[in-house]
């Protein structure tokens, strides 16, 4: 598929299982917009492969909840990460699901401008192989975010991993970042006590930064288990 916008839109939902899909597009790639109801705008994707690369969009968004299980995904978003995110162009997210997005497996190579996997509100990751390349954040939820396994290889971000609330309770990470690894925070740009909380409770987790914290939380850090270096 080549488009001028959008590659690939379901409306009210967008369902793949199995194929192969090459898509080359200035919009979104995969796309599901649709919120008028509850039960419109997901996007669910099983053991398909995909090579996405977006211009000036998303490379996978659903206005409610992207459910992928297994898979190949090579996406490249807004140029990649050597370039300079631009806040008030459009979104150039790798994998997005605005209330959210559940990873169970898959192959993922993801490099893009802006954030590789974003929810406005949850974020869970129970498998899966990732090398990631971003330009802002590699992870990024505003509520929780949760990684029970998975290997996740962070080879360039200005921040790892980010949300009000972390909850790591597998998987070996490595992140090498420009600013914080693990980020725990409300907001951008508060620095108080917000009730943030990061916990680990095993896995194991390489964390490199030139110039932020490896470890950071606005609120409380609880390590119960797995080994951080």
């Amino acid at each position: 598929v080549n488009s001028v916008t959008t590659g690939i839109r379901g409306k009210d939902n967008l369902r793949i299982e199995n194929g192969t899909f090459n898509i080359n597009c200035g919009g979104d790639a995969l796309k599901a917009d649709n919120d008028s109801t509850e039960t419109k705008g997901f996007i669910n994707i099983k053991n398909a492969s995909f090579k996405l690369v977006s211009n000036f969009g998303d490379g996978i968004t659903a206005s409610k909840v992207t459910t992928i299980e297994g898979g190949i995904f090579d996406i490249e978003t807004g140029g990649g990460s050597e370039v300079e995110l631009d806040s008030t162009a459009a979104s150039t997210k790798g994998i997005k699901g605005t209330e959210g997005t559940i990873i169970k497996g898959g192959t993922f190579i993801i490099n893009s401008s802006d954030n590789c996997i974003h929810s406005s509100k949850t974020v869970e990751i129970s498998g899966g192989n990732f090398t990631i390349f971003t330009g802002n954040r590699a992870l990024k939820a505003d509520s929780t975010l949760t990684i029970t396994d998975g290997n996740f290889d962070i080879k360039e971000a200005f921040k790892g991993i980010s949300s009000h609330k972390i909850k790591i309770r597998g998987g070996n990470i490595t992140i090498n970042s420009r600013n914080d690894c693990l980020k725990a925070t409300l907001g951008e740009d508060i620095t108080e006590n917000d009730g943030s909380s990061l916990e680990i409770n095993g896995g194991t987790l390489l964390l490199s930064t030139e110039k932020g914290d490896a470890v950071d939380s606005n609120g409380s850090i609880e390590m119960l288990g797995g080994t951080l270096v």
